[in-house]
């Protein structure tokens, strides 16, 4: 006991030669408190991460099974377009945060999309956000092209205008191109142009310049 007292007055008389010491001498519940709180959440962290890879695990098995069942069917014409939105949707809505969601969602909008209603295709979209600049890019094309057949032109310019910046420069021939369209079919025809001469000025592929010149000469 006295041998305990020592060490732990030792200590005290240690921590307390710098400035630092001495407020962890003088508040060593709260220090204690701290961190058991940190350690708490070192293993709380560790539990949702390993809970995230069960997620992330179950959804791509979920997924596979449903391309390998639904999907397949659809492309022999067994089942129509409009079943395989509403299938996927209720067989991956309660994976909706892993990593694979939005990858999934993309492929069956790719397979459905020339064959399912325009209102139904886009609801395998609405709502989703991209995590990264490539998630992001797909999310907005896509969204773009179903609202455009929906007619909502100005949520269309919408979702092209999150793309339409430096961070996507490598593409901003084919979207001002489709901007340009859109301001086109709305009426906004001085917008168009100003999309319309963009892809004229930057550098972009030769088939977007010839249609931009093509939709120009519409507007004269």
């Amino acid at each position: 006991m006295s041998t305990q007292t020592a060490e732990g007055t030792q200590f005290d008389s240690e921590l307390k030669k710098t400035e630092l010491g001495n407020v962890i001498s003088d508040n060593k519940g709260l220090f204690a408190a701290l961190l058991v709180v940190i350690f708490a959440g070192a293993i709380g962290f560790g539990f949702y991460q390993k809970s995230l890879e069960k997620k992330n695990e179950e959804a791509s098995k979920a997924f596979y099974l449903f391309s390998s069942d639904k999907l397949e069917k659809f492309k022999k014409g067994e089942v129509k377009a409009d079943e395989v939105v509403s299938s996927f949707k209720s067989t991956m809505s309660k994976y909706s945060s892993s990593k694979s969601y939005i990858g999934s969602a993309l492929i069956v909008f790719d397979a459905v999309n020339a064959k399912a209603e325009s209102e139904e295709v886009y609801s395998l979209l609405d709502g989703l956000t991209g995590q990264n600049i490539y998630q992001i890019y797909a999310l907005s094309m896509r969204k773009a092209a179903a609202l455009e057949n929906m007619k909502k032109y100005d949520e269309a310019i919408a979702a092209l205008n999150l793309i339409n910046s430096d961070q996507f420069k490598s593409v901003e021939g084919k979207v001002n191109l489709d901007l340009g369209r859109l301001h086109m079919l709305k009426g906004s025809n001085e917008q168009a142009r100003t999309h319309f001469d963009k892809v004229l000025k930057i550098n972009t592929q030769a088939e977007f310049k010839s249609l931009a010149t093509y939709y120009l000469s519409k507007l004269n």
